[in-house]
C-alpha cells in the first residue's frame, strides 16, 4: 500500500511508531507486519502466544483475557442511544453509503462480506414473519463462496429499505457498489461524532449486533450462526453484557 494512503500511527503494545493502513483513531493499532507469522506452542495443554513476543500476540493475548474479565466494555459496543444517534445519521447520507451503513447494522455482518451481497442473495418474504439476506462468507470452498441465512423481521425498516432498493437493480451486481475506503471514511467520522472513545471501525456494527441478539435471549448457537462464528467461544469476545442487563439478573434473583 503505497505511503501516502496511510497515517501515522502508534501501536498499542510496544509504542513504536508506525504506518496505518487507515484511520482508525488511536484505537486497536498494532505495528506487526501481516508477512509474520506466529509461532505458537502448546504446553500443559495450553496454547502458548508468539514466541517472538510480537505486538500482535501480545495485542491479540491481552484482547482475549479482557474480553473474557471484563464483559462491559462500553468503547467495542453501541449502546441504545448512540445506535439510534448512528441510524439517524446515516439517513442524511446519500445511498449507497447510507443503506450500506444501516445494513452493517442491522445484520452484524463483516464489512467485506457486505459488498459480495448481490440483488439475489434478498429474499423478501412478505407472507411470513421474517425474510433473509444470504451473506456469501470470505471464505472460498470449491466453487463460489458459501452463503449463511441471516434473518431479518419483516416489520423491521431494513426489510422495506431493501425491498425497495433491489427494484431496477441488476442480478449478479453487487448491491452496494461504493469503494470500500470510501465506506471506512464514513463510518469515520459519523463514530468520531457519536464514539469517539470506541476501540474499533465498522467492526463495532458486529459487536452490537451481537450484544443486541443476547440481549433478546436469542440461544448462543442462533447467534453463532447469524454473525457467521465457527465456534461459541467468540461469543464471549462479541457479546457484550449490559449493566441493566446484570441489574436485572439480579432483580430476578430476588
Amino acid at each position: 500500500m503505497k505511503d501516502e494512503y496511510r497515517i501515522k500511527a502508534t501501536c498499542v503494545v510496544c509504542g513504536k511508531a508506525f504506518l496505518a493502513r487507515y484511520n482508525v483513531g488511536r484505537r486497536a493499532k498494532t505495528c506487526t507486519q501481516k508477512s509474520h507469522v506466529c509461532k505458537r506452542v502448546e504446553k500443559d495443554g495450553k496454547v502458548i502466544p508468539c514466541q517472538e513476543k510480537c505486538c500482535r500476540s501480545q495485542y491479540r493475548a491481552g484482547a482475549a483475557v479482557a474480553s473474557m474479565d471484563n464483559a462491559i466494555d462500553p468503547r467495542k459496543v453501541l449502546d441504545p442511544l448512540e445506535f439510534d444517534k448512528v441510524i439517524k445519521t446515516t439517513h442524511r447520507l446519500p445511498d449507497p453509503e447510507g443503506i450500506a451503513i444501516r445494513f452493517l447494522a442491522a445484520t452484524g455482518c463483516r464489512l467485506a462480506e457486505a459488498f459480495l451481497v448481490l440483488k439475489e442473495d434478498f429474499l423478501p418474504m412478505p407472507s411470513h414473519r421474517m425474510s433473509i439476506v444470504k451473506i456469501p462468507t470470505l471464505k472460498r470452498r470449491g466453487q463460489g463462496r458459501p452463503r449463511r441465512s441471516v434473518y431479518l423481521d419483516n416489520g423491521s425498516d431494513m426489510v422495506k429499505e431493501l425491498t425497495a432498493w433491489i427494484k431496477g437493480r441488476k442480478n449478479g451486481v453487487p448491491l452496494f457498489q461504493v469503494a470500500r475506503r470510501t465506506l471506512q471514511r464514513t463510518i469515520e467520522y459519523i463514530l468520531e461524532r457519536i464514539k469517539p472513545d470506541r476501540e474499533a471501525l465498522a467492526h463495532i456494527f458486529r459487536h452490537t449486533r451481537a450484544s443486541q441478539l443476547v440481549a433478546a435471549g436469542a440461544p448462543l448457537t442462533y447467534v453463532r450462526q447469524q454473525l457467521g462464528w465457527s465456534s461459541l467461544e467468540m461469543c464471549k469476545i462479541y457479546a457484550h453484557t449490559s449493566e441493566d442487563e446484570i441489574g436485572g439478573i439480579f432483580d430476578r434473583m430476588k
